[in-house]
């Protein structure tokens, strides 16, 4: 399996992430093609209270390499990516890794 990550730092406005996030952002990426899995998580103070290095994580899992980088360079999977420009004002990272 290989996964697809992005991590999202801390926005300006939390809740209106929130909202766009749920409200619009998972709407794109549930027409992404042949995702496996989804899995998101907001992030919590770490044990000793200092704030987290990321705001929330989104990771979509792929049954090999080859569908993950068809899948994301389908129109569907081009029109998420560019969607986290509209509501990630914190920015955001991703990369691509292989699940051991």
């Amino acid at each position: 399996m290989y996964k697809a990550t992005m991590l999202y730092r801390q926005p300006s406005d939390p809740d209106a992430f929130e909202n766009y996030y749920f409200g619009t952002h998972m709407t794109l990426a549930a027409k992404v093609p042949n995702v496996a899995r989804v899995e998101t998580a907001r992030a919590t103070p770490n044990p000793d209270g200092s704030e987290a290095p990321v705001y929330r994580t989104a990771e979509m899992w792929f049954n090999d390499l080859e569908t993950l980088q068809a899948s994301l360079a389908s129109p569907d999977g081009q029109a998420v990516v560019a969607d986290c420009a509209v509501f990630a004002t914190g920015g955001v990272d991703f990369f691509v890794s292989i699940v051991d």
